[in-house]
């Protein structure tokens, strides 16, 4: 019942898709300054972004459902 569940569950599919992605970049490549660029510079800032938003709202709404339950 979580009115926003196919936008955050897009998101984490959309950055698990761009992770297979830069895995077999570097399978491909191993470079390995790309990847730590790409980990810190995407993945750091999406996760940091992601918890405070997105995440922070699924975790109220399911404490909203829990103490009405």
């Amino acid at each position: 019942g979580f009115p926003v569940y196919e936008i955050h569950k897009g998101e984490h599919d959309r950055v698990l898709a761009d992770i297979a992605a830069q895995v077999e970049r570097w399978i491909q490549g191993r470079d390995t300054g790309a990847l730590r660029d790409w980990l810190d510079r995407a993945v750091g800032s999406w996760l940091v972004e992601h918890v405070s938003s997105m995440d922070f709202v699924t975790a109220a709404f399911a404490e909203k459902k829990l103490r009405s339950a």
